[in-house]
This record gives C-alpha cells, sequence and structure tokens, in this order.
C-alpha cells in the first residue's frame, strides 16, 4: 500500500494528501455544529432556560399523600406555582388560567399534558385537606402539596420564588405576598422555563408546547 502510494506521482500524492486533510477538518466542524445548542425560542409569557436547571434536594407531600422530591418530578411535564388558599387575587386568577389553559391543550391533538401543582407557602392555615379541596375546585386533576415553612422554603429559595406575611391583624388573620411565576419543570426533572404574569390561557398553553419542542429538539440533537 505504502510503496503503491509513493509511486505516484507528487502532485497527485499532495492532492489526496489535501483531500484527506479537507474531509478531517469538516468532521471536526460537523462535531463542533452538532455540540453548540441552538438558542431557545423566545417566547411571549416567560422565559426559556438554554440549560436547564437541576433542583436541590426537597422534600413536600402532595394532596394525594404522596412524597415530592426532584425525583418524584421525573417523567412528566410540570407546572408549579405558589401560593395559599386564602390569597385573594393571585392564586384564584392564576389558577382558573390554568385551568383554561389545560382544558384548551386537551383539545389539541398530541398536546403533551402537564401535570398542574400549587405549593402551599401557608402550611399554618392550608392543611392537606383544605388544599385537596381547594386544587380540585378549579380542576379534579391539579394537586396541591404542602411541608413546613423551612421545606418550602428549600424549594422557593433555590427557584428564586419570593413571599412574605403581612402584620398579622386583629383576630389573626393575614396575608402574604407573593409573587405570581409558574415553574416549569421538565421529564428531567430540571427547571426547563418560568412563565411570568400576567397569566392569559391560550398563550400560556401554547408557548407550553414550545417549551415541550424545544426540549425534545435539544434531546434529538444530544442523542
Amino acid at each position: 500500500m505504502t510503496k503503491s502510494f509513493t509511486a505516484l506521482p507528487w502532485q497527485l500524492r499532495i492532492l489526496i494528501i489535501f483531500v484527506l486533510l479537507v474531509a478531517v477538518g469538516l468532521g471536526v466542524l460537523v462535531q463542533k455544529a452538532k455540540a453548540i445548542k441552538a438558542p431557545p425560542p423566545d417566547i411571549a409569557s416567560g422565559l426559556i432556560l438554554k440549560t436547564p436547571r437541576a433542583l436541590q434536594p426537597f422534600t413536600l407531600t402532595n394532596t394525594q399523600q404522596q412524597t415530592i422530591d426532584p425525583q418524584h418530578l421525573r417523567g412528566q411535564w410540570t407546572l408549579l406555582f405558589f401560593g395559599f388558599t386564602h390569597c385573594p387575587m393571585i392564586c384564584p386568577t392564576t389558577l382558573a388560567e390554568l385551568n383554561n389553559a389545560y382544558k384548551f391543550m386537551q383539545k389539541q391533538h398530541g398536546a403533551t399534558l402537564p401535570v398542574v401543582m400549587m405549593v402551599s407557602i401557608d402550611p399554618k392555615r392550608d392543611t392537606m385537606s383544605r388544599l385537596r379541596d381547594y386544587m380540585q375546585g378549579f380542576n379534579p386533576k391539579f394537586i396541591g402539596a404542602r411541608g413546613s415553612d423551612p421545606q418550602v422554603k428549600i424549594l422557593t429559595q433555590q427557584l428564586g420564588i419570593a413571599y412574605m406575611q403581612s402584620k398579622t391583624q386583629e383576630g389573626g388573620s393575614y396575608d402574604i405576598d407573593h409573587s405570581g411565576a409558574i415553574v416549569v419543570i421538565n421529564p428531567a426533572g430540571k427547571v426547563q422555563a418560568f412563565l411570568s404574569q400576567p397569566h392569559k390561557a391560550v398563550q400560556m398553553a401554547k408557548d407550553f408546547q414550545q417549551i415541550v419542542n424545544f426540549y425534545q429538539q435539544e434531546l434529538k440533537s444530544t442523542s
């Protein structure tokens, strides 16, 4: 093989070597192109993270008496909201829009349906039964989750979800100021996107599908 190559005219040998080098270079460029992630699409109701964010360990209990932790969130899409059952405006408005978005997605052929879950930021007043009845009042498939205040804070702090209890009024009543953001968790159990207020059902449903499509494209590009 070596003899037959060296027997070739030097011009032809140089040409062959040049072609091989170009082929190797193109191969390297293709591999680099595959490694470069496409930027996430813009969505009207929030932000898709270019690199999904892993959740640090936390433990809550949902209204189906299941333990909620990062492992539990794997294998499904989850729309995670933080609120409380005595909330006068943000929570009922957001959950009503989520219900309408969910119904819109149910009508779309082949649409991915997420698990909708509200984590209570008021464990003192939100018993498990009250939380369950509250969530099912919006949609029978909606789930609530609760834990002690320190347990909830482990999750809210890593997600950047702020909330603060107001001064207790005479008679023991109080309000809680809190973020209305919805956190989108992908099937790998990682934070994929944030949906911000004001929430509009149809737009939210369409943006959620864009998030799902982007996630699936990223999986294909890395496989």
